[in-house]
């Protein structure tokens, strides 16, 4: 079982854990679909939903291998490969999910998680549901980490799922508190998610938002500029951080008003507006944000669509 971590196809993590079948635990099954995410992520194949289904099979066979956490993770890996479950599936793991949230050790990353698998996989949040999740939320936002709060917001925001007034009194004060700390993914996931969700921004949170948006524009800009220069088909499957358009689409969007953004520093002497679906920003630099790779391009205006997260 120690060999499941290194494991370079999807199909040898599911030989692996059939060969091992007896001394298999929870932590084994939920490094095995760790694993089999892992694989798809660095090359997607059509196996790696086949090799997941084994797994499933597995667990059905024996349930003993889903503690809270596999039960979590498995809903997790199962929005990565936007895997296909069948109604009787779905009944079956919506009751398990429920389960894992009443867990007296459950921790916030295993409910985002769960939940953004849940929501990758366009399932409803039914009354059940809904209900375990508001009742996890209630004991374990408080404390939680920036990612785990903006990808709870993000699966509520794609799911089309509502808040309840507690959960989202509760989520918004731990993203003010965690918003400093925000990597620029988590800043941009939660600034598209909160205009989606119609939550209204405190003060505090409406403060907080201005500055994390200032910290993250500019290395956004110097990732995504070669895309809005005409060079999309070069860098567009390779721009490693695409948070720039979904900040940009929360600020447009916003309820409230978050207070002006000043022009996103590159160095100095340049300068140009970029049009986002109606935003306009401004960006100066000493050097051509165009020039990058040695190619030079009259500076022009740009518009895209901006109403999209980035991937996780």
């Amino acid at each position: 079982m120690d060999h499941i971590r290194g494991a370079a196809s999807s199909q040898l993590v599911l030989q692996l854990v059939q060969r091992a079948a007896r001394e298999c635990n929870c932590f084994h099954f939920a490094k095995a679909v760790d694993q089999v995410a892992s694989v798809h992520k660095r090359r997607p194949s059509a196996s790696d939903s086949a090799a997941f289904d084994g797994l499933l099979a597995l667990a059905d066979q024996r349930p003993q291998l889903l503690d809270h956490v596999a039960v979590a993770q498995t809903v997790y890996v199962a929005g990565v490969l936007q895997h296909r479950l069948t109604a009787e599936q779905q009944a079956e793991w919506q009751e398990r999910v429920v389960q894992a949230f009443a867990h007296p050790q459950l921790h916030a990353r295993n409910m985002s998680n769960a939940l953004w698998g849940w929501s990758r996989l366009g399932l409803p949040l039914e009354v059940g549901l809904a209900a375990a999740a508001d009742a996890a939320m209630a004991r374990t936002t408080a404390g939680t980490k920036p990612q785990e709060v903006s990808n709870t917001l993000r699966a509520f925001a794609t799911g089309g799922w509502l808040l309840s007034v507690g959960a989202a009194k509760a989520l918004q004060q731990q993203l003010e508190q965690v918003l400093p700390q925000a990597a620029p993914q988590a800043v941009a996931n939660s600034l598209w998610a909160v205009p989606k969700l119609g939550l209204r921004l405190s003060g505090g949170l409406q403060a907080a938002f201005a500055p994390a948006v200032q910290r993250i524009i500019p290395d956004a800009i110097r990732k995504i500029w070669p895309t809005f220069c005409g060079r999309a088909q070069q860098r567009s499957l390779q721009l490693p951080i695409p948070q720039l358009p979904a900040a940009l689409s929360g600020i447009c969007s916003l309820p409230a008003p978050v207070p002006a953004l000043p022009a996103a520093p590159l160095s100095t002497g340049w300068a140009q507006p970029v049009h986002f679906s109606g935003c306009s920003v401004a960006f100066s630099g000493q050097t051509d944000p165009c020039a990058l790779n040695g190619v030079r391009a009259a500076p022009a205006t740009h518009s895209g669509r901006c109403a999209v997260p980035p991937k996780l």
